[in-house]
């Protein structure tokens, strides 16, 4: 029987040569050695652009196996939705991110691609939303911790 390779959190790293954002700079100063810690205590959403930017957000579902890669490519970010609003609904009803780093990071992407797309100015003020900056709080714990992948159940 042929075993699933395990994914690294690496793999779900987009590409790029610069780093322009201080908090993605110092957390990936060494791709293959993330320093979890030094994303701030204080993370919130608006200062998380960038860094919920440097996952493969609509991609990450399909890496995970979450979902079948479909034929379409215009079906592409259903995936990352789906898996974004039912986080946020289970938050709603529990106030718990019983979610993995990745799974909360697919979400914390997904908004943000959502704002800008809609421009939705709200979103883009410097306004504090206790759920989106619970959203980063509970992603920044559980990088810490080590919690990336989904268990399998």
């Amino acid at each position: 029987m042929q075993q699933l390779k395990q994914p690294k959190i690496q793999d779900f790293f987009v590409e790029i040569n610069t780093i322009d954002d201080d908090i993605t700079k110092y957390v990936f100063k060494d791709i293959e050695n993330p320093d979890w810690a030094a994303i701030p205590c204080d993370f919130r959403f608006f200062t998380s652009r960038d860094f919920a930017l440097f996952i493969k957000g609509y991609d990450a579902p399909y890496l995970l196996g979450l979902a079948i890669p479909p034929q379409d490519t215009g079906e592409w970010t259903k995936a990352a939705g789906k898996i974004t609003r039912d986080i946020y609904a289970n938050y709603d009803n529990s106030l718990t991110w019983d979610y993995s780093a990745i799974e909360l990071w697919i979400a914390l992407f997904f908004t943000h691609r959502s704002e800008r797309w809609s421009n939705n100015e709200y979103l883009m003020q410097d306004i504090p939303n206790a759920r989106f900056d619970s959203l980063c709080q509970a992603l920044r714990s559980k990088l810490i911790a080590g919690n990336y992948f989904p268990s399998i159940s």
